[in-house]
């Protein structure tokens, strides 16, 4: 990788690069099939299997599957049971990660509303 040149108090591409490839919230949010997964979960009144997760998060299924990874490994969302052959997920409810994700959410929707308000 070519290094950008910076001043002392600038990063390099090389350091910004390793920064962000080991940052967790980054891994964990990064994507933006990540937060539609978990936004998607969020807004279920119930578990959901991947198809209609991936459709109410309009990603494809396959993309799913790659966000569900991460999400599980970090222990916001969990695998519920089976309907027939299909898992179904939800939020973990007792997660600390989860429930301060959705506070983040939240906090994010009431600015979105406040800033619409005053347009």
């Amino acid at each position: 990788m070519v290094t950008e040149t910076t001043t002392d108090d600038e990063p390099t591409v090389e350091s910004r690069d390793e920064l962000y490839n080991q940052n967790a919230f980054i891994e964990l949010l990064g994507k933006r099939s990540h937060l539609k997964v978990f936004i998607a979960l969020l807004d279920a009144p119930e578990p959901l299997n991947p198809s209609a997760i991936a459709e109410n998060a309009d990603i494809d299924q396959s993309t799913f599957y790659v966000a569900r990874d991460a999400l599980l490994d970090y222990g916001v969302i969990e695998q519920v049971d089976m309907i027939g052959n299909s898992p179904r997920f939800a939020l973990v409810k007792d997660s600390e990660l989860a429930t301060e994700l959705r506070k983040v959410a939240d906090l994010a929707g009431a600015r979105q509303r406040e800033l619409s308000v005053n347009e």
